[in-house]
């Protein structure tokens, strides 16, 4: 079993309402190329408002930095984990550089990631083994099974403090890969960076677990 690729891996930044989105573009877009960044003038326009949903700002090592307009948030976007964190890093120093608090302007702190994971046996198989379900109740349904495992705060937790891990079986290669969706949530940058740092290993741990390893 073993991480084969991301789909997305995305740190992102959820500013309150008193940023003025068009003012932190201007300035960050100046302070990017001094660090190295490619300038990148990219917008996704809503196809009946024309309006800007999200733009991308500046690209480093496959990794984009975006302003979402729709969210309120700015964004670090790739499917590298480890330059994905290494720009968050540098992005939320920016801030404070071009007179930014943080402390002041941030919600919260995101990790939104989407891995796809090798297993050498079926997943649904796992997940249906792995499961106290008694499914023998609907043994007349031909090929049922366990399908997906949602693990979560939300019922109790505040926005700002939100965890979700799903994993399912793949859909494009459901009989020997799982796809793991991951959303964590927090107001403080060391919690975001030492999570993103040893994420591949809970998810891994996690998953041998459910295999019985």
């Amino acid at each position: 079993m073993e991480i084969e690729a991301y789909d997305r891996c995305h740190i992102g930044i959820k500013l309150k309402p008193i940023v003025d989105l068009n003012i932190l573009k201007e300035k960050i877009e100046k302070i990017l190329p001094e660090h190295g960044y490619k300038p990148v003038s990219e917008a996704f326009v809503d196809a009946e408002s024309r309006v800007i949903k999200k733009g991308v700002i500046g690209a480093k090592e496959n990794t984009n930095v975006e302003l979402n307009y729709v969210a309120h948030a700015l964004n670090t976007v790739g499917k590298e984990p480890t330059s994905v964190l290494n720009i968050f890093k540098e992005v939320t120093q920016f801030l404070s550089d071009i007179g930014y608090d943080p402390k002041a302007i941030v919600l919260f702190y995101e990790v939104l990631t989407n891995m796809n994971m090798k297993s050498n046996k079926n997943p649904r198989d796992i997940l249906s083994k792995s499961s106290k379900i008694d499914l023998s109740p609907l043994e007349d349904i031909e090929d049922i099974g366990v399908t997906g495992v949602l693990i979560s705060n939300k019922e109790e937790a505040q926005e700002y403090e939100l965890f979700s891990l799903i994993i399912e079986p793949n859909p494009t290669s459901p009989r020997n890969r799982f796809a793991v969706r991951l959303q964590y949530r927090s107001r403080d940058t060391g919690d975001i960076i030492s999570f993103q740092e040893s994420l591949e290993d809970k998810i891994t741990k996690i998953i041998q677990s459910i295999e019985g390893e």
